[in-house]
């Protein structure tokens, strides 16, 4: 995967949802509940968060605006051995989706951020 050249939080993505802070804050606040779902947190043993962070937001900010572009191949090796599902995928967008509620963000900015990451869908799920 590319690094896009603001690092976790791009301008326009951090503008639109609060400041770079934000991000970073929903971010966390995402992988917080993901790490205490026993649906969810055994995926995430031997993975160190801090970098998963950084990368997921790179990841996000790249899917949404740009500059460079997320490596589908990127995702279904990363994503290819942990037996996930539609079900598994739409519990980590609802995860998402409260971590963003948390934050008070625009319902346009909160759903244009949850369909960017619905087409990630078929990459994670290796389809």
């Amino acid at each position: 995967m590319q690094d896009n050249q603001n690092g976790c939080c791009p301008q326009n993505l951090s503008g639109q949802m609060g400041g770079k802070n934000i991000v970073k804050s929903i971010v966390k606040n995402f992988y917080d509940k993901m790490l205490t779902d026993e649906r969810t947190s055994h995926f995430f043993n031997k993975i160190d968060m801090e970098k998963q962070r950084t990368m997921f937001c790179t990841m996000l900010g790249i899917a949404i605006e740009g500059p460079g572009k997320y490596s589908a191949d990127d995702l279904r090796a990363a994503h290819k051995n942990l037996a996930l599902n539609d079900n598994l995928f739409d519990l980590t967008l609802q995860k998402f989706g409260e971590a963003i509620d948390d934050h008070n963000i625009p319902p346009e900015v909160r759903q244009n951020i949850l369909s960017v990451l619905d087409r990630t869908r078929d990459d994670i799920l290796n389809r």
